[in-house]
């Protein structure tokens, strides 16, 4: 299990979840960041430095945030992530698979383009790839 950082709540760190500030694109720097942190028990992005489609100069000794050259479609030729848990990630797609004929279509693209971590990107392209798109 990955050690999460010793931290306040979530509500009392708000502020630090913010995009385009290198201070803020990691695990123990960013709140958000850190709700999705148990994921990197069942997937290891490229990087742990968040770059969600944004870039940012080097900052007050944070190294400088970099867009991914991940497409988020594992196996694309590109370098992209590695499964560190397959059976929870293949229970989280199988949980998907199953589920996911109640939902309409338009449920479907929201939730793909609402995501904001690798790990969430890289099970629902898995997901699409063995589903189809909408």
């Amino acid at each position: 299990m990955v050690p999460l950082p010793t931290v306040t709540t979530f509500v009392d760190t708000i502020a630090t979840n913010q995009r385009g500030d290198a201070r803020y694109a990691t695990l123990s720097t960013n709140a958000g960041v850190r709700v999705l942190g148990g994921f990197l028990d069942i997937w290891k992005p490229l990087t742990e430095i968040v770059d969600v489609g944004v870039t940012a100069p080097a900052r007050d000794g944070f190294p400088a945030v970099v867009a991914s050259s991940w497409s988020g479609v594992p196996n694309d030729g590109n370098a992209d992530g590695k499964v560190v848990n397959t059976a929870v990630h293949q229970a989280n797609i199988d949980y998907v698979l199953t589920s996911s004929p109640t939902l309409a279509c338009g449920h479907r693209l929201r939730g793909k383009e609402g995501d904001s971590f690798c790990t969430i990107a890289g099970t629902l392209a898995a997901f699409s790839t063995k589903v189809g798109s909408c």
